[in-house]
């Protein structure tokens, strides 16, 4: 690799120019897979009060069809992000699209409750695969000052397709063969549309520096930079060849505490949102919410404030710091769930504002879970840590989206809340122990571990 000293003496081009054309454009398609991920996660809640009658879905049914994509999210993540650090960004930036756009269309030739769990599981593996590729991507082409602020983008857009997919499980709930739509044809015009707009998009110049890639990244750099911007703007330290990390790092030493706090924080954090996010139709039943379609209309509003979450994020992780944020989150999202669970028969409208107090105070780990990973890890292993990192929060989500139909059943909705709230409150532990400040660095010095031995 060629010499990066010279950027010592010369002005960093990449943190005066911000946010071009080309960054925003990669960031816009790149926020449209979490979007269409929030979409296609959340959209089978609604979709199953049409589909369990017509397919005639027993409970054990209903619990593998919501927990299928959650398991193929564990799958994906772990396989394609070790295969995303080894061929690149790009190749699997288009080639998951492609998946969901052929698996969304197979929803509509669903007859069987097997053919909509293997279609879901495989749709999991596609979603999986868009984390760490997304996450890499934009983290390695973000200046270090609009990293957090891009980088929460995602997340509001993952939470824009849930409310989406609320306002189309609305719009579609008394149509005939509505589920098709909702799960089939809408989706599979969203993937289209953002498979062509991703087409053309450029490789990571971190990645293809990495890799000995030179002229290669110097040319990226050109293409979203400018003429006058080069490879030393990208801060890039450079690395004897035996202090380069490998995937084995990832499981001791330094790195290995850091990937078990993102796997633990991240698994503890997506416990009662998937759950609770998945089943809100059902839980808002549960709570009272039985006139006509008053739970819809509950659905909605918790749907928009998990939106409405992830936009203080972008203010706090800059102001604050990512420690104090996502530890005053966990302490709300533990604390709203723990009411839900202990107040008996509480009314309505203070079921919907706990709710709404778990759905706003979401959005700050929801952010960190794709700020973090970009952020404690190095090029070389940065799409295998974070698809780590996503496969892991996945495995108590998919158990607790599994169990929670048959829960629901036998113990009640507010030992559920209770239970939800212990995990919050785990989360909330592991971040206080071992939840790093990252604020203002660079992806270099955020994921060197020299940073931890200064602390």
């Amino acid at each position: 690799m060629e010499q990066l000293n010279t950027r010592n003496n010369r002005r960093n081009i990449i943190d005066e120019t911000g946010i071009n054309s080309m960054l925003m454009r990669i960031t816009i398609f790149s926020a449209g897979g979490p979007l269409l991920d929030g979409l296609m996660l959340t959209n089978i809640g609604i979709a199953l009060v049409l589909m369990a009658p017509e397919l005639g879905l027993n409970v054990v049914e209903i619990g593998l069809v919501g927990t299928a994509a959650l398991v193929g999210i564990f799958f994906g993540g772990f396989i394609f992000g070790a295969f995303t650090d080894h061929h690149g960004r790009v190749l699997m930036y288009k080639v998951d699209l492609i998946m969901l756009l052929v698996l969304s269309l197979l929803h509509i030739f669903v007859t069987e409750a097997w053919q909509l769990i293997a279609i879901r599981f495989l749709m999991g593996v596609a979603i999986g695969a868009d984390y760490p590729i997304v996450a890499s991507l934009l983290s390695e082409f973000m200046p270090k000052k609009h990293h957090s602020t891009m980088m929460s983008l995602q997340h509001i857009a993952w939470n824009l397709g849930t409310f989406v997919a609320a306002i189309i499980g609305y719009t579609f709930l008394t149509t005939v063969g509505g589920w098709k739509l909702m799960l089939g044809w809408i989706p599979a015009v969203l993937t289209l549309i953002l498979l062509l707009g991703r087409w053309g998009l450029p490789e990571s110049p971190r990645w293809l520096l990495q890799k000995g890639r030179v002229e290669e990244a110097r040319a990226v750099v050109k293409r979203v930079w400018g003429p006058e911007a080069d490879i030393e703007d990208l801060e890039i330290e450079e690395q004897a060849p035996e202090a380069k990390v490998k995937r084995a790092d990832l499981f001791r030493g330094g790195y290995g505490k850091r990937l078990f706090f993102v796997c633990g924080f991240w698994m503890l954090q997506v416990i009662p949102f998937f759950g609770i996010g998945i089943f809100v139709p059902r839980l808002m039943e549960a709570f009272g919410f039985v006139e006509g379609n008053s739970w819809i209309w509950g659905n909605l509003v918790v749907g928009l404030f998990y939106t409405l979450g992830v936009i203080y994020p972008m203010y706090t992780l800059n102001k604050f710091g990512r420690r104090k944020t996502i530890l005053w989150c966990f302490f709300f999202i533990a604390l709203s769930l723990l009411l839900l669970g202990l107040i008996p028969h509480p009314p309505i409208i203070v079921v919907l504002i706990l709710f709404i107090v778990f759905a706003f105070a979401n959005g700050g780990p929801s952010c960190l879970s794709w700020i973090y990973p970009s952020e404690l890890f190095p090029t070389e292993v940065r799409a295998t840590a974070v698809g780590i990192g996503t496969s892991f929060s996945r495995i108590g989500s998919a158990v607790t989206t599994f169990i929670l139909p048959m829960a629901l059943a036998s113990y009640g909705i507010q030992a559920i809340m209770i239970a939800m709230a212990i995990a919050a409150a785990l989360g909330w532990l592991i971040s206080f122990l071992i939840a790093p400040e990252t604020k203002g660095m660079s992806l270099e010095k955020a994921s060197s571990l020299s940073h931890d031995k200064k602390k």
